[in-house]
């Protein structure tokens, strides 16, 4: 753990240039440098009493999720107590603290997680502290985007490769799939959350992200569990402690609305309702950008100008709230406008020894208005027929509201690859494995029920992974898919074994 989160100044180590013994540092178990690498580690191995790490796909196949652990740690010579050790006494009750744990397996180490803590719980009479710790998405969840641009015509990768470095990751602590959708025609981040942004470009690509053991964010497209069908481990009962069988849940009635925005020509954005009163000196004016379909992006606004124009911004000032007073325009000159994609402020300055009134204010600017209203619902008679609508969602239409999917084929696309997959019960396992920290979600495994002789290929979605005195224990949650390909423009061919959504 990094308790006071002291950061290197040093290097890390490299093999021929670092010296045993020498300052430089042993990065992460993963090939790059990672976000949490940069922080000095101190090691509490000795006084571990049991940990555990867990980290679950939820109930669809696409979406953001967080690992999590939980340990607790022996504290019985007072050491992380609040205030008795001097170098990390004033630390041991704060959040946020940087944490890695990592596993010995056949001769190496493996790492099993990487995040910060929550705040930690200190028992007096057990004289124990115990840490909850969440992976980088904790901060990726919470992180509100100051990118005042509108994002127009990007893939979802592209999106997500800004936003990471808008939080500060590098190219090289990241892995993004392509994205198969179409590009996105307008994104107004400014203000918003990127975890939440990160969750609905997951949900209409019907993508995966998530933040690996190494500490390193991966974003999986719709195929990737489908290009990945390489077994790496066989399970059997020589092998397994225990295996339930469980089913899963099925759907087979989704709708799925849109309503996309693209850049269109420049028009009117925005207009006064009612009259602002102006100080002598600098009034700040805030301008929120809406239209019927919610907060409307603009990518440029003219600076208004203080006569009429039937094509640009334009403002007027007078003595009189209701403009019947003495005119004022030419003694009120604007500052600055600062565009914030959904908003803006605009900034004037009345040169006057006077309040005066801004009593009209009109905004000129290209924006991105909605360019379509999509609705596609897609059913599976036969599975309703067998089970009836929807009974893994209680016998309601599955509805997916996502303004990222930007076309009608898109929209079918999702709709069709979620009753595919869901509209029958597939086999889904939990394994009790002998302890294989090597095993990560996304494994394709080869599972031989061997009582009744049933092989299936299944994908691990959940692991977790659970450490006590002399006791290594796992979990893994198995599921099937529906191993089909999806055709893509430019990749696919005419004939071959790829086939059209409907």
């Amino acid at each position: 753990m990094s308790w006071p989160q002291t950061v290197v100044t040093s290097g890390f180590f490299t093999i021929g240039t670092s010296s045993i013994g020498g300052p430089d540092i042993i990065k992460s178990g993963g090939a790059a440098v990672a976000f949490f690498d940069k922080y000095q580690y101190w090691d509490y191995s000795p006084r571990l009493i049991n940990v555990s790490v867990s980290q679950k796909i939820g109930q669809y196949p696409y979406g953001t999720i967080m690992a999590q652990l939980s340990a607790q740690l022996d504290n019985g010579d007072y050491l992380f107590t609040p205030g008795f050790d001097a170098t990390i006494g004033a630390y041991t009750e704060l959040p946020g603290r940087p944490v890695k744990f990592s596993l010995g397996f056949e001769g190496e180490t493996l790492q099993q997680f990487v995040g910060f803590t929550d705040k930690p719980t200190h028992d007096r009479n057990d004289l124990t502290i115990s840490l909850t710790a969440f992976d980088a998405f904790a901060y990726i969840a919470t992180y509100k985007s100051v990118t005042n641009t509108v994002l127009t015509g990007q893939r979802a990768d592209q999106i997500i490769a800004t936003a990471l470095a808008e939080m500060g990751f590098s190219a090289s602590q990241y892995s993004l799939d392509l994205s198969l959708m179409n590009p996105i025609g307008a994104l107004a981040p400014y203000g918003l959350r990127w975890g939440d942004i990160f969750h609905q470009l997951c949900e209409a690509e019907q993508a995966l992200m998530f933040v690996d053991e190494n500490g390193i964010i991966q974003f999986w497209n719709r195929q990737h569990f489908i290009n990945n069908q390489t077994t790496v481990w066989n399970l059997d009962y020589t092998n397994m402690e225990n295996l339930q069988t469980e089913v899963t849940p099925i759907f087979n009635d989704v709708l799925v609305v849109a309503n996309p925005r693209a850049v269109g020509p420049k028009q009117k954005v925005w207009e006064q309702s009612t009259p602002v009163v102006l100080s002598p000196g600098l009034t700040t004016v805030p301008v929120d950008f809406t239209d019927a379909n919610g907060s409307l992006p603009v990518t440029t606004l003219d600076t208004p100008i203080g006569s009429f124009s039937s094509t640009t911004s334009t403002y007027t000032a007078n003595a009189a709230a209701d403009g019947s007073g003495t005119d004022r325009t030419g003694s009120v000159t604007v500052s600055s406008v600062t565009l914030n994609g959904t908003s803006a402020v605009v900034v004037f300055n009345n040169a006057t020894s006077s309040s005066v009134y801004l009593t009209t204010l009109l905004l000129f600017g290209t924006s991105a208005p909605v360019t379509a209203h999509i609705s596609v619902e897609y059913k599976d008679a036969a599975s309703i027929s067998l089970y009836g609508v929807n009974p893994g969602n209680n016998g309601d239409v599955l509805e997916i509201d996502n303004n990222y999917i930007q076309d009608q084929g898109t929209a079918t696309s999702l709709a069709f690859g979620i009753v595919n997959e869901f509209k029958d019960a597939r086999g889904r396992y939990l394994a009790y494995p002998l302890a294989n920290p090597a095993i990560q979600i996304g494994d394709y495994l080869q599972v031989t029920n061997s009582d009744s002789g049933v092989v299936k290929n299944m994908w691990v979605t959940g692991r977790t992974i659970s450490l006590g005195v002399g006791d290594l224990s796992q979990v893994l949650e198995l599921e099937e898919r529906a191993l089909i390909s999806y055709f893509k423009i430019g990749t696919s061919s005419i004939g071959g074994t790829a086939q059209l959504a409907p």
